[in-house]
């Protein structure tokens, strides 16, 4: 009997190739990407990953922290996407531009304190 390791237990760049993977994550990567009503496949959802956390390999995020961090946003920002967490206050807003760093983008509602 195998046993599976929990995925927040995994190395980094095996959860990204893990998402990678994922239909759902594929769909996410193609809309923050301005590609609405298209998919992406595991290719185009790996370079989308390296090009937000602005590294060559995926075997970088486990090492470079800066691209770790980035990737813990991304995958935050998927969870909210998908539903399993509530959407949540931008904490990369920008005061100059009133936005964030939000792969999709968004524009911050200072009434509600929330990114949209």
């Amino acid at each position: 009997m195998s046993s599976r390791q929990p995925f927040h237990s995994l190395f980094t760049s095996q959860q990204a190739g893990i998402l990678c993977n994922d239909a759902r994550f594929q769909r996410f990567a193609a809309e923050a990407c301005d590609c609405q009503g298209r998919q992406f496949n595991e290719s185009a959802a790996a370079q989308f990953v390296r090009t937000y956390c602005k590294i060559e390999s995926r075997r970088q995020l486990d090492s470079d922290s800066a691209a770790k961090l980035k990737f813990q946003i991304l995958r935050t920002e998927f969870d909210a996407w998908t539903g399993k967490i509530a959407s949540q206050p931008c904490s990369f807003w920008h005061a100059d531009t009133l936005s964030c760093g939000r792969p999709s983008g968004c524009r911050y509602d200072q009434k509600t304190g929330r990114c949209s």
